[in-house]
């Protein structure tokens, strides 16, 4: 997936007008650590799989629209002692996107995402004691997500999301 130049240039000039309408004290980097599942559909030898994935997320701008990257990992292990077989995967996203944070009462708001993900996984497959390593090449999709969170105490809040590619 490839991003033209011209929309490239819409994004810039986009957020550097919505720059302009807030007060600069508005403005901080944040950093957000980010814990959660991550289910991933595979083909062999089982559908679908759930992993922790950790990471972290630097965003940057007024929580009106703010710019986001992030980084995160899921480990998957999986062993099918039938098959003499064991199974692991790590998986690696980077995203790059924009965000926006809705308040929905005092305490509460609501977030919608997107932007564009870079993913690459790596499996490791032991079959009777030969172990066989595949990196699949980088690939970029599109992503979106939305969630809902609350403020427990200054400064930290708690939110539940879900995001898709």
């Amino acid at each position: 997936m490839m991003f033209s130049k011209f929309s490239v240039s819409r994004f810039c000039l986009v957020f550097s007008l919505i720059a302009m309408t807030h007060p600069a004290q508005s403005y901080a980097f944040r950093i957000e650590p980010v814990v959660g599942y991550q289910l991933q559909r595979k083909s062999n030898p089982e559908r679908t799989t759930k992993s922790l994935s950790y990471g972290g997320r630097l965003v940057f701008g007024p929580t009106l629209l703010s710019l986001e990257t992030e980084y995160n990992r899921a480990k998957s292990d999986e062993n099918f002692p039938d098959l003499a077989l064991k199974v692991v995967d790590v998986t690696e996203r980077y995203r790059v996107g924009l965000r926006s944070d809705l308040s929905t009462g005092l305490l509460s708001f609501f977030r919608v995402r997107g932007g564009a993900e870079g993913r690459k996984i790596t499996s490791d497959r032991t079959l009777s004691g030969t172990t066989t390593r595949n990196v699949s090449p980088t690939y970029v999709f599109p992503y979106v997500g939305a969630g809902l969170g609350m403020s427990i105490a200054p400064g930290t809040r708690v939110i539940a999301e879900v995001t898709a590619t």
